[in-house]
Order: C-alpha cells, then sequence, then structure tokens
C-alpha cells in the first residue's frame, strides 16, 4: 500500500487510539490481565529478566509477551500508565494492517466507513482499552493475512514467530492461517497442489521450531506442557467429554453473534444463502473473503470446544473482524453509496448497544464483563474500593474473601502498593465476603446467603457495575461486634 490518500486514514486511526490510551492509562488491569501483564511481567522484572522461567505457579505461557511489558518497564517505569502505552504500538499495527486489508476489498471511497466499522466491533473496542496479549494476537493475524495477500513471505515467516510466543491461542492461529495460505495466491482462490504446499509450508517452519524449542525448554524446567496438572486451573484444562464438546462448540457460536455482533451474521446468511441458489450477483472476491471468515471461525471452534476452560469472546474476535470485512465489501459492490453508508452506519451503532447487553442478562449467564466497555466501570468501581479494603483494619482485611476476578491480590491488578490480598471466598470462614456483578464466579447460592444473612458495609456503583463490601456476622473479627 503506497497510495497516499490511505494515510490520512492511518493518521487519524493512530490519533484517536492515542487518545484512548491517554483516557485509560489509569484502568487497573482487568480479568486474565492481571495473570499475564501483572504478575508474569512483575517476575520477569524483578529477575531482570535473568530468565525465562517464572515460578511454577504462574508458567504455561511463552515468556515474549511478559518480556515485552518488563522490559518496557526497565525503560518507563513499572505503573499502569506505562503499561496501558505499551499497547499502543500493537493499537498502531492493528489499524495499519486493517487499512491495508480493507483497501484491497473496498473502493476508496467505502473505505473509512469500513475502517469505522471494523474497530467498531465491540469485542476489539473492549480489547484495545485493556493491557493484554490478544491485541498481539490480532495485530499479527492481520499481519500475517496481509503478508499472505501482498505475497511477502519473508514477512510472513516472522509474523508467525511472533503468533506462535505470544500465547497458545496464538500458536493455534497458525492452523487457519496456514489453511488460508494453502488455498489462495494473493487474493484469488485456487486448487492446491502438494507440491506448491509443500514450497508454502516453508513460511511455517521458524513458526514451529520456535514453538517447539519453547515447550520442549518448558517441559525440561517444569515437566508438562500446557498446563500444571496439580495447579489450580487444571481442570480447565482437561478435555470435554463429549455432550460437553457440543454444549462448547454452542457456546462459540454464541461468542460470534453475542454483543450485537449477530447485525453481521444475519446478511451475510442471506447473502450465502442467495449465492448458493444462483441468485446473487457475482462478486469477484467472495470467495476469498469467506474464506478468511470461515477458516479461523472453524478452526477455533473445533479446537476451542476440546478443552473445558470457558471460551471468552475475544477467543471469536477474528472471524468476527473478517466478517465485517466481508459485509462491508458486499454492501459496496452491490449497493449504492448511499445505501452502503445508511447501512454501516446502523451495524456501527448496532456494534455500541453490544457493549450493554452484558448488563441486561440474568447475572447467571451475564459472562464477558472483559468483552465490553463496561469493564472500565468495574475498574472505576475497583478502584474506589480500594482505599476502603485498605484502611479496614488488620484482622478485618485479612479476612475479606473475594471471587475471581477480584481474588487476585490487588497489588497485582493496580501495580502498586496497595497491601491487600483477599482471602479465598468461604462465607463460614469469611468476616467480610466482596461482591460484585461484574464476576462470573457467583452462583445462585452465593446470591441467595448475600441477600439473606449479610449486609452491606461500603457500596460503589458505577452503572451499571456494582461493588460491595458485606459483612457477615455470622463470622465474627477480633475486635468488632458479630
Amino acid at each position: 500500500m503506497h497510495r497516499r490518500g490511505y494515510y490520512g486514514h492511518i493518521a487519524l486511526l493512530w490519533l484517536l487510539q492515542a487518545g484512548a490510551v491517554a483516557c485509560v492509562q489509569t484502568q487497573p488491569l482487568f480479568w486474565d490481565n492481571v495473570l499475564l501483564s501483572g504478575k508474569i511481567p512483575t517476575e520477569l522484572y524483578q529477575g531482570q529478566l535473568s530468565s525465562l522461567f517464572v515460578s511454577e505457579r504462574l508458567a504455561g505461557y511463552s515468556p515474549l509477551w511478559g518480556s515485552y511489558i518488563a522490559l518496557g518497564w526497565q525503560w518507563f517505569g513499572r505503573s499502569l500508565a506505562a503499561t496501558h502505552w505499551l499497547m499502543l504500538p500493537l493499537l498502531w499495527l492493528i489499524s495499519y494492517q486493517a487499512v491495508r486489508l480493507a483497501q484491497q476489498f473496498v473502493p476508496r471511497r467505502a473505505l473509512g466507513l469500513t475502517l469505522l466499522a471494523l474497530l467498531s466491533v465491540p469485542v476489539l473496542a473492549a480489547l484495545s482499552v485493556q493491557c493484554g496479549p490478544d491485541l498481539a494476537l490480532v495485530g499479527f493475524y492481520l499481519a500475517a493475512v496481509n503478508a499472505i495477500l501482498y505475497r511477502n513471505r519473508a514477512w510472513l515467516a516472522f509474523v508467525l514467530v511472533i503468533l506462535a510466543l505470544v500465547s497458545p491461542r496464538g500458536l493455534w492461529c497458525l492452523v487457519p492461517l496456514f489453511v488460508t495460505d494453502q488455498a489462495l495466491v494473493g487474493n484469488k482462490l485456487f486448487a492446491p497442489r502438494w507440491q506448491w504446499a509443500l514450497g508454502k509450508a516453508f513460511a511455517f517452519a521458524p513458526a514451529g521450531m520456535a514453538a517447539a524449542t519453547w515447550y520442549y525448554l518448558h517441559y525440561n524446567h517444569y515437566g508438562w506442557l500446557f498446563a500444571d496438572p496439580n495447579g489450580d486451573f487444571a481442570s480447565l484444562a482437561a478435555y470435554t467429554t463429549w455432550p460437553e464438546y457440543l454444549r462448547q462448540l454452542g457456546i462459540c457460536t454464541w461468542r460470534l453473534i453475542d454483543f450485537g455482533q449477530i447485525v453481521v451474521w444475519i446478511p451475510l446468511v442471506g447473502l450465502a444463502t442467495r449465492a448458493l441458489r444462483g441468485r446473487a450477483e457475482h462478486g469477484a472476491l467472495r470467495g476469498t473473503l469467506a474464506l478468511l471468515t470461515l477458516v479461523p471461525a472453524v478452526a477455533f471452534g473445533l479446537f476451542f470446544a476440546a478443552f473445558r476452560n470457558p471460551v471468552g469472546h475475544r477467543y471469536m474476535l477474528v472471524p468476527v473482524l473478517l466478517a465485517t470485512l466481508w459485509l462491508c465489501y458486499e454492501w459496496a459492490e452491490g449497493l449504492r453509496y448511499p445505501r452502503f453508508r445508511q447501512r454501516v452506519w446502523l451495524v456501527v451503532l448496532f456494534f455500541w448497544t453490544g457493549h450493554l447487553w452484558v448488563a441486561l442478562y440474568p447475572q447467571t449467564w451475564a459472562k464477558g464483563w472483559d468483552a465490553t466497555l463496561l469493564h472500565l466501570q468495574a475498574g472505576a468501581a475497583k478502584r474506589a474500593m480500594a482505599p476502603e479494603l485498605v484502611g479496614l483494619p488488620a484482622e478485618a482485611r485479612q479476612n475479606v474473601g473475594a471471587h475471581y476476578p477480584d481474588a487476585d491480590p490487588w497489588q497485582d491488578c493496580f501495580l502498586a502498593d496497595w497491601q491487600f490480598t483477599p482471602a479465598p471466598y468461604d462465607p463460614t470462614m469469611n468476616a467480610y465476603l466482596l461482591y460484585s456483578n461484574a464476576s462470573n464466579a457467583f452462583e445462585a447460592a452465593d446470591h441467595a446467603y448475600l441477600a439473606a444473612y449479610t449486609r452491606p458495609a461500603v457500596v460503589c456503583s458505577f452503572w451499571p457495575v456494582r461493588m460491595e463490601l458485606r459483612r457477615n456476622p455470622r463470622v465474627p473479627v477480633k475486635g468488632t461486634n458479630p
């Protein structure tokens, strides 16, 4: 992409992304990022990056992401602000690669709205103001797709190494990318031949060797590969039974359409139905975009459903992004620009309503707060609650029970010395119970107990997130009245 007209889109997106980071630079780490961008980098930082290995309780991930954060802290200091600003190069990578990708499929007049739709996908918008390796996964996946389409094999080989080492899900991305690479020459479909396939596979060899080397070292050091068989999350890494597998596949499908993303799939299903019946206008690049969308959707769904680990919304972000591009292509080709503009704006508006869906669900199945901008409200509530918890008497502070995602030491999510570590959540042992509706862990029995036997001591409410420190009179605290 060398045409000067696209540089304006890139410059505007980079400016907006820098502004977004500036607005959220004090936002505490949330969800899995407490581990991935807090605990692991902290150990590497404290060890001056002298070892690739962290303590076994944190192990299981390649050191690439944690080392990136730790190195940034060595340059800029260990803080939330520094961590958020370290996301900016990845955000710029995503926007740059999105421009390079979109301009191959939509005319110039449609490019601006297409980019708006892509970057408004709810899960991507949410991740863009967090600190996690999913930004690297998305950015380098798009870079790999562009390398395939532009036939840049050396760049593809480099990008695949990054993907293979950034996270276990990044490693699995090599599978749909390999299938995509085999099926395309530039942006055109072709009939694969084994001689061609063998030659194309060489670009994937460095990534395979890098991943194999790391996991060989990992196994020699810890005695296990991906999940500690004696760790806290061993059960989640176990394989599903067939009924569980089918249920997980259903969840994967739901993750594709949740949070307003269904607005993309409904017209695409209608279009595919008409195309199969021969009633749709010919689209020269339709097959390419269908391949780019459906291969990762199928590959991710079949793989993630095999494990009992909960399937997060971010797991299916890549196919949703590519489906959005596919839809914009179809509308740009088949509609006059005023109609195209109306429909894309409708998609964008529907996407932004998707951030509210999780707040409207019954709490027993309101999952995915990290995949909407409402996680900002959860962070605000946590920040307001922190001084209240630190200010408790020592005996009371040590007996506050909390569920995930608030159960980790709070100094890990704030990257500051809050000196508050919750106790394991147990109403028979905790004199105080920390409740948040932005949590997946509270069961119906927990809600019933909290309502019947506890009373709020501190309430921090940032709609729609509510965090409460509740006194549990059934458990006395030394120096306080039950």
